[in-house]
Formats: structure tokens, C-alpha cells, sequence
């Protein structure tokens, strides 16, 4: 299986639920589940030093990460396709013709997104402490959520 997580910019979201999913399969070698994340806005963008240390925290290193941009062939390849939000998985079905599932659709059943730093702290670049607060619980809720992920897939 080809699964594909979709957020904006592939720094945050996507990214995280790529390599907690990644880390999981391999602790408990789980076969045939290749994993990726894309970004649906073509604008390159660091990911962030709290991203970073959030993830070390469990033992997770992204420091290889680089964006990558949802595009036709990329989608096409995907038998799974997770959008972070109810936002992206509308621009996947509207520019791409793409439907898609909501993470949280498929880990407990419920159609909501996942927000992204910037929708919950618009100052968040003035603000960071708070910042830093809000990535490290969406980094935790994506880590618990990976095992409800995996059983409802396989």
C-alpha cells in the first residue's frame, strides 16, 4: 500500500504523520505500507527548530526532510491519500479530482482537521512559546493517534 499524508507546506502536519507512521511500522515490522507527505503549497519552507525538537523527543529525526509538492503523477501513484485538513482535502478533490480521507476520519471516525500552527496562533512568529506549546501537543496527538491509524488501514 502506498499512503500519502497531504498538509500545506510539508514541514509540519504531513510530515509528522509520515515519520511517526514510518518509526511505527518499522518498531512493530510491518510489511508493504510504503510512506510519503506532500505539500499543496509550492512555496519552500524550513521546517521549524521546534518541529525538530519535538520529534527528537520521541525519538524521531527529520533532519533529511525535504518538501515535497502534491502533483497529479505524485497522487496518481497513491493508493492512500490523508489529508491533515478539511481544507486540503477539499483543494485535492476540487484541483485534482482526488478524494481523499481525513486523519482523524480514519484514526477515530471523525470528519475534522488537524490545524495548523498558523490557524491557531496568527502571531505565532511573535509568540513563540505558545507556538512551540501548540506543535508539541499536534506532534504528541499525531504520535498516540499512529497505532489507531495502522489498525484501521491494514
Amino acid at each position: 500500500m502506498k499512503l500519502l499524508f497531504v498538509c500545506t507546506g510539508n514541514i509540519f502536519r504531513s510530515m509528522t504523520a509520515e515519520y511517526c507512521l514510518k518509526d511505527y511500522i518499522n518498531k512493530h515490522n510491518i510489511q508493504g505500507i510504503e510512506v510519503s507527505s506532500a505539500g499543496t503549497c509550492n512555496i519552500y519552507y524550513e521546517v521549524l527548530p521546534e518541529v525538530i525538537r519535538a520529534l527528537k523527543t520521541y525519538n524521531i529525526d527529520v533532519s533529511n526532510h525535504r518538501q515535497t509538492f502534491v502533483t497529479r503523477g505524485l497522487l496518481e501513484k497513491q493508493d492512500l491519500i490523508v489529508a491533515m485538513s478539511k481544507e486540503h482535502q477539499k483543494e485535492l478533490e476540487e484541483k485534482h479530482g482526488i478524494n481523499s480521507k481525513l486523519y482523524n476520519e480514519l484514526c477515530y471516525g471523525v470528519k475534522t482537521s488537524i490545524p495548523d500552527v498558523i490557524d491557531v496562533l496568527p502571531d505565532w512568529e511573535q509568540n513563540r512559546k505558545a507556538a512551540e506549546k501548540y506543535i508539541k501537543s499536534v506532534i504528541k496527538y499525531i504520535y498516540n493517534s499512529t497505532p489507531l491509524l495502522v489498525k484501521n488501514i491494514i
